[in-house]
């Protein structure tokens, strides 16, 4: 029954940088800004646009009681259902499609994340298989804490399972912490660089956050042209992709979703520069984590705070 409710509603490894910034140093010269707030409420759905309209109330106790109903703890289930929330008052397609595609299933072998290589200033979460989301909010809390009390901190986050959600809500944070916050993630191999049809790379996301006397200024964006979660979403509800973002498996360009999860995407520019970018953001996250390089036989999400 959630599910299929859930469902009527869509017809990584990462690296966390937080640094302390006093009100002084906020940028005031931010003349458009997105203050971290939900747009206005859309206009009721039409038949033409598939969509179901519903309370927020109504959608926040879903997603909750999905994720308790297949196994989370009621505070992990707080966790989670917050950070889906987050992504889809925005319309961003990190909220529900994860229920209804299976995106949030408890791994068999998770264990409790355990903090490793501690300091006042840094540290690493091995995530011991948990899931992304509990595993990034637990590495925000402890970079947010440390950068408090020192003006600056690095956590690394790997061992994690299934998707960390939008990018944006865990250097939100930060930012309204009062931390300049700087997120990479990298993820299995689903985008084939430039001038190559192999997915090699994950999708990569790169975020920042900084908080200004007028707002949050927030810029979240994979280095992928499209997000995979966007493919299963655009799958879902039947509709066509762009038709330059992916290759299917043939290496031909094509606009069907379902062709394109079993090819590549491309990256966000469909050129060097976009690579270049998701190359490092997959090296400098890895690194981070301290971890060998993975491999398409055992992928393990890192993460850089």
């Amino acid at each position: 029954m959630l599910l299929q409710r859930a469902r009527q509603l869509t017809s990584k490894r990462s690296l966390y940088t937080a640094a302390a910034l006093s009100p002084r140093h906020c940028w005031g010269g931010a003349r458009q800004f997105w203050n971290g707030a939900a747009t206005s409420p859309p206009p009721p759905a039409t038949s033409e646009d598939g969509k179901v309209m519903m309370p927020l109330d109504e959608t926040r106790k879903l997603l909750y009681a999905a994720c308790r109903g297949i196994g989370y703890s009621a505070e992990d289930a707080a966790v989670m259902q917050e950070c889906m929330m987050w992504a889809q008052i925005r319309d961003n397609n990190q909220g529900i499609i994860k229920v209804t595609s299976g995106g949030v299933n408890p791994s068999p072998t998770a264990g409790i994340p355990i903090v490793e290589n501690d300091s006042p200033s840094g540290a690493r979460v091995n995530g011991n298989h948990a899931m992304s989301m509990v595993v990034l909010h637990k590495g925000v809390t402890l970079a947010k804490q440390k950068a408090l009390s020192n003006g600056c901190a690095v956590v690394g986050t790997y061992n994690t399972s299934q998707s960390m959600g939008a990018v944006g809500f865990y250097a939100s944070m930060l930012a309204e912490a009062g931390l300049v916050g700087i997120i990479m993630a990298t993820s299995p191999e689903y985008v084939a660089p430039h001038g190559a049809k192999q997915p090699i790379f994950g999708t990569n996301p790169i975020c920042c956050a900084v908080p200004t006397s007028r707002g949050l200024m927030l810029m979240d964006q994979a280095t992928a042209a499209f997000a995979w979660f966007g493919l299963l979403e655009a799958k879902t509800a039947g509709r066509k992709i762009p038709n330059d973002i992916a290759w299917d498996k043939n290496g031909n360009q094509t606009d069907d979703p379902s062709e394109a999860l079993q090819g590549a995407l491309r990256t966000f520019d469909r050129g060097y520069k976009s690579s270049n970018l998701a190359m490092m953001v997959e090296l400098i996250a890895g690194a981070r984590a301290i971890r060998p390089a993975r491999n398409s036989a055992g992928a393990i999400r890192r993460a850089l705070l």
